[in-house]
């Protein structure tokens, strides 16, 4: 009987996923675009003519590890300088340098990982051999949950220690060399540093460019924290003249419909005797509420209209007033004439129905 194929996988994983000789261009050409990716050349023990690369990722390794156990013995082992770079790199992987956990790396996936890991990659010129030693860091507390901001969704991390360990943490969790971590430094006092952490290939890179923005926005907090106050009186008083309004509206409507409903009155009382129903009577009423309500709020609408485009071309031609950036109508004019015509419908319809009710008691 033959044997059943085993089924693939419904996402297979690329293997090799680097196709590429192990080389520091090739290293240094994936990890393209991470501020967190470091390399550094160092001379075999002063020997300007005997180099080696140390490569490794920012928040990932351990520095006292990286400096006392591989760039000291590389920087003050004098054998190192003399024997043939064969001989050297047998040296080194055999215990020149003080680390427990040496690997050798053919391979570019093997080279990648190791970095992600927390290893250090020593690399020589015109080889495509690496050694890769443990210098990792331990994660320096347990996971927790983020006290100002929790999440809807994701890992519960707390992002409260430097911006170079917050990364690390990400990286821990999403092994992905494909994931680019570009640094902007925003304030003109504090030159805060801010990471911009996406996946090559998944994110759309227009959306990169467009956050990448936020280094050149440019806010006077003196001059911002003044507006704070002048933001919140008005919206207090726009808050009151709308309820203001809102009541002169009905109240106005009311007594139009009621004018109308007073003058038919008669009409109304032998509708009722008849065997008229209250929404037959009622229903020419709410009709006229419905236009003049839709009718006020045309209105209201191309005064807003005129009056913004007023304001707002006042605004641009006057040079004291130019941290002030006005929004154009055009750009929210949909919503302004929908929340008008819906104020306008709800006011005349409600206040038609509120002023023929007494006039249906017969």
């Amino acid at each position: 009987m033959p044997l059943k194929k085993p089924a693939q996988q419904p996402h297979p994983r690329r293997e090799p996923r680097f196709d590429r000789p192990l080389s520091l261009e090739s290293v240094k050409e994936i990890f393209s675009g991470c501020v967190d990716f470091m390399e550094r050349t160092v001379y075999l023990n002063g020997d300007r003519q005997r180099t080696v690369t140390v490569c490794y990722l920012l928040g990932m390794t351990r520095n006292e590890r990286l400096s006392d156990y591989i760039l000291r013995p590389l920087a003050q082992d004098d054998s190192l300088r003399r024997l043939p770079l064969a001989e050297a790199f047998r040296r080194m992987a055999g215990g020149a340098l003080y680390n427990l956990m040496v690997e050798e790396r053919t391979t570019m996936d093997e080279a990648v990982f190791d970095l992600i890991g927390g290893n250090c990659l020593l690399l020589f010129p015109g080889e495509s051999v690496c050694l890769s030693f443990n210098t990792g860091t331990e994660e320096k507390r347990s996971v927790s949950e983020p006290e100002n901001e929790p999440p809807l969704k994701g890992p519960r991390d707390s992002f409260v220690e430097s911006i170079r360990t917050n990364t690390s943490l990400v990286r821990r969790r999403l092994r992905a060399p494909s994931l680019k971590i570009k640094e902007l430094l925003v304030g003109r006092q504090t030159v805060t540093p801010v990471d911009i952490l996406w996946i090559e290939g998944l994110t759309n890179p227009e959306l990169v460019k467009a956050v990448e923005g936020i280094s050149d926005v440019n806010a006077h907090e003196e001059i911002a924290g003044g507006f704070i106050p002048v933001r919140n009186v008005a919206t207090v008083v726009c808050v009151a003249l709308i309820a203001i309004l809102f009541v002169v509206s009905v109240f106005i409507i009311s007594n139009t419909i009621k004018l109308t409903t007073f003058d038919r009155r008669d009409e109304i009382a032998i509708m009722r005797m008849v065997g008229a129903t209250n929404g037959f009577i009622r229903w020419p009423f709410v009709y006229e509420g419905f236009m003049l309500g839709l009718l006020s709020a045309v209105i209201a609408f191309l005064l807003q209209w005129g009056l913004y485009e007023a304001v707002a071309q006042g605004v641009d031609t006057n040079d004291t007033l130019q941290l002030i950036r006005i929004i154009p109508f055009r750009e929210l004019w949909p919503v302004v004439a929908g929340t008008f015509a819906g104020a306008g419908i709800l006011i005349g319809v409600g206040g038609s129905l509120s002023a023929i009710r007494k006039f249906l008691q017969v």
